[in-house]
């Protein structure tokens, strides 16, 4: 099956890198200045000082399960998930600068029902951040899928070529079962990492709204309601 061509990055048609190509090329390193004076007053994070911006170089790395079917046994690494990172990976990061990592992870809970942990996803996942840890890297977990939602709705455009558009499941914006077992997930990976100092961030997901049933204006509405809500709407009298 050819993925990708002969320079090995997949473009579309307007000559933007695919998410399948960023996936297959590992994660950039995205570094910025360390100027920030970090406080040592005990209790403060070191990424979050109490004064200046937060200290932040790092990379994402995205990652989806493998399906034999689709990805065969070894391509991307031969792990469960792909592409594959191993302590050199990390330990890599760090050497070009890197004090973070945000594992970007796939399916820690069933896509189809019956909804559940899949011990393969959560061995993998503690797996690569003892990893990171050792490497002396904090680390930020974002589920990128699970409950209502596979990997496959990141490579829409590409359905029907390297895999079959059946791959592709998004109900979780509509389906109201599928959002509650998501918040199962949620509250499950929020279990396991409690406690943990090397885990900098774990981004909640609170509310899901179907794009498809609303208008720009009431798209702009809602952001704008919620910014208020979080103190940060527009000026009295803007």
């Amino acid at each position: 099956m050819k993925r990708f061509p002969p320079t090995g990055f997949a473009e579309n048609s307007h000559g933007i890198w695919t998410r399948r190509a960023v996936i297959a090329a590992g994660a950039g390193l995205a570094a910025m200045p360390a100027a920030a004076q970090m406080d040592n007053k005990p209790g403060v994070h070191p990424l979050w000082p109490m004064s200046g911006p937060p200290v932040l170089r790092g990379a994402v790395i995205a990652q989806r399960r493998r399906r034999q079917g689709v990805d065969g046994e070894t391509f991307g690494g031969g792990g469960p998930v792909l592409p594959s990172y191993g302590a050199s990976d990390f330990d890599a990061l760090v050497r070009a600068g890197a004090n973070l990592v945000v594992m970007s992870f796939p399916e820690l809970w069933t896509v189809a029902k019956p909804w559940k942990p899949d011990p393969v996803m959560a061995v993998t996942l503690y797996r690569q951040i003892e990893l990171a840890k050792a490497a002396g890297l904090n680390v930020i977990v974002a589920l990128r899928s699970g409950p209502g939602r596979s990997d496959f709705v990141f490579h829409r455009d590409a359905a029907g070529t390297w895999f079959p558009a059946n791959l592709i499941v998004d109900s979780i914006w509509t389906d109201a079962e599928a959002q509650a077992a998501w918040a199962e997930m949620c509250v499950d990976i929020a279990k396991g990492l409690s406690g943990r100092a090397e885990i900098a961030g774990l981004p909640p997901t609170t509310a899901y709204v179907d794009l498809r049933r609303l208008s720009p204006a009431d798209v702009v509405e809602r952001i704008l309601a919620k910014l208020e809500v979080l103190g940060r709407g527009p000026a009295q009298g803007a």
